[in-house]
């Protein structure tokens, strides 16, 4: 993709998996191993970018100038491929899905294309032995392994994306009571944060107590 890439202004419904956050590893697993494609997620909530920052395996922030380059996104890619882990592109929007980031010998197009990357002709070239990467021929990729591609902007989606990825919506199922003053929360103590964050617990099986709770999960994940 490049300047003269195509851009579909909305996907159809029905090309899209509209899920809440608590339903997106199973989306996830869905558009994996029974669509056999790489999950793009629309995030308009943010509350699975910050699931991903948490999993094990690779976030990067591409709007961040020391990891957005070529060099820096093979390292992340390489060791999850080979590891078995989740790489996770996160974008302002996906107009910024272009050759700029892409180089064949890096960090090529065809990642996001999942029959196509596990093609050992393309992940092969990625190694770097220099660098401590194994041989091509001693290697192997993971089955395990999922790139997503995550962004809060839904309202131009490139066509290379739709084509070769799952869309998967993340919705707030709350949204629609937000303005309801009988089903509204209007505790002060309990802040969206705070409830994106009981969520995220619970997907990692935080178990609901003072010692678990989720303001204690999210301090553990940031290192204090």
């Amino acid at each position: 993709m490049g300047a003269t890439a195509s851009i579909s202004a909305a996907p159809s419904k029905d090309q899209i998996a509209s899920v809440p956050l608590k339903k997106l590893p199973e989306a996830i697993e869905e558009a994996v191993y029974v669509y056999e494609k790489f999950p793009c997620v629309l995030d308009p909530t943010e509350q699975a970018s910050r699931f991903f920052k948490y999993q094990s395996g690779a976030y990067i922030n591409m709007e961040d100038i020391l990891q957005n380059n070529s060099n820096a996104l093979n390292r992340a890619l390489v060791a999850s491929f080979l590891n078995g882990r989740t790489m996770t592109l996160k974008f302002p929007s996906l107009k910024a899905v272009n050759n700029r980031i892409f180089d064949i010998n890096l960090f090529p197009q065809e990642v996001m294309d999942r029959s196509k990357f596990f093609d050992e002709t393309i992940w092969q070239k990625l190694l770097k032995p220099s660098l401590g990467d194994p041989a091509p021929e001693d290697a192997s990729i993971s089955p395990e392994f999922i790139f997503i591609l995550c962004t809060t902007d839904e309202s131009t989606i490139p066509e290379e994306v739709t084509s070769k990825m799952r869309l998967i919506k993340v919705i707030d199922p709350n949204a629609n009571n937000a303005n309801n003053p009988d089903t509204a929360n209007t505790s002060n103590e309990v802040s969206c944060g705070d409830s994106t964050m009981d969520q995220i617990a619970s997907l990692f099986g935080a178990s609901e107590i003072i010692r678990n709770s989720p303001q204690f999960v999210e301090a553990a994940f940031d290192g204090d």
